[in-house]
């Protein structure tokens, strides 16, 4: 499964699309994660957060939505803020890691060291974390 993102009017939209190239999730969303337990996480502007879907697409109830996500952790490091709004600020991370993910050219996002345990700062610019396995 691999992550794809496809044109729109007003911008991008995400989806999942399987190794024979068939659309496993409709494009529609502003970020898209990659399925870990049976959900992948998408943003949903109505909750203020990412909430979970399934294999369909569709919405789950559980897990409850969060209200960050980010693909990579990493300890003693913060995600690289881009909004002051923390949920909105993740959505455009994401899409900054998905971006780089397909285009290296485009900038990857960063996680900050928080000058404690974690110095300096991370290029999460890893190509090979974009296909969903």
């Amino acid at each position: 499964m691999q992550i794809r993102r496809f044109d729109r009017i007003e911008g991008w939209a995400w989806g999942l699309q399987g190794p024979d190239g068939r659309i496993l999730i409709e494009p529609k969303f502003e970020a898209i994660s990659c399925f870990r337990q049976g959900v992948a996480w998408v943003p949903d502007l109505a909750q203020n957060g990412w909430c979970p879907i399934g294999p369909d697409g569709k919405a789950r109830s559980k897990p409850d939505c969060l209200p960050t996500y980010y693909e990579v952790e990493v300890s003693h490091h913060y995600p690289e803020q881009f909004d002051p709004d923390p949920f909105r600020s993740s959505v455009l991370w994401m899409q900054a890691f998905l971006k780089h993910g397909l285009d290296p050219s485009y900038p990857a996002p960063r996680l900050m060291g928080d000058r404690i345990q974690g110095r300096g700062t991370i290029s999460v610019a890893c190509r090979e974390m974009i296909p969903c396995e």
